[in-house]
């Protein structure tokens, strides 16, 4: 709709530069087209330089795009996803706290659900990258009530636990006791599979175990087999 102004033929060549891979080639098609255009068609023009620049590799044109972008042009919604490519451009030049600034200014109660996922994936990247795994793993939790694909699940699942692996142990122990909700059994989870050499016999009896005792808790079944398959690379961490 924001783009409805604008030409067919040329969104076309555009498109068709990023679906060959010049991503870079099509920011600057699509910078070229704002010049021409009125507000908001000209911001979300920009806005789809931003994400070829991204796509490019190319974070700090990417964040250049995005600060020159007039906010009082914006519609509410653009508002919200220049916030998320600012974060995920911090993202990429290792601004973890620059990315948490951006997406703590977010209103995510305007998102889609999409955008939801999307958002806390980033946020706990920036946290990770900040060097506070509690926080990351807090936002994997609540992704975690968000996903509906077993997959995706299962995925977020392995790197939660793994995000909690990475607190000191002491810290990790204290949180596995008192911790509060679901983050208490995490936490239990990332001491297991931490205290085990791999997904064996030993563990899955020990995890099936541990499941019967916490019945209300979200981990799935396959999460030993999943965050040992991550350690040896078969899943991604998140």
């Amino acid at each position: 709709r924001l783009l409805a102004p604008v030409p067919a033929a040329q969104l076309s060549e555009a498109r068709a530069l990023d679906a060959k891979g010049d991503a870079a080639g099509a920011a600057k098609y699509y910078l070229d087209l704002s010049e021409k255009a009125k507000p908001p068609t000209r911001e979300q023009l920009r806005i789809e330089a931003a994400r070829s620049l991204l796509a490019a590799g190319r974070a700090g044109d990417a964040a250049r795009v995005l600060d020159a972008t007039s906010s009082k042009d914006m519609t509410e919604g653009q508002r919200q996803v220049v916030l998320l490519l600012g974060a995920d451009a911090a993202l990429q030049l290792g601004q973890g706290r620059q990315a948490i600034e951006r997406l703590e200014r977010v209103q995510t109660f305007t998102l889609p659900a999409e955008l939801r996922i999307r958002r806390l994936g980033t946020l706990a990247a920036a946290y990770r990258v900040a060097g506070q795994p509690l926080e990351a793993a807090k936002a994997l939790e609540e992704t975690d009530g968000l996903l509906k694909d077993p997959k995706q699940r299962l995925a977020n699942q392995v790197a939660l636990v793994h995000a909690l692996g990475a607190l000191g142990s002491s810290d990790l122990q204290r949180l596995a006791a008192s911790g509060s909700g679901d983050l208490r059994g995490w936490a239990q989870l990332a001491l297991l599979f931490g205290s085990a050499g791999a997904a064996d016999a030993s563990l899955d009896q020990r995890y099936a175990a541990w499941r019967r005792d916490h019945g209300s808790h979200p981990a799935l079944a396959e999460l030993p087999r999943a965050y040992f398959g991550a350690l040896a690379g078969a899943y991604a961490t998140g």
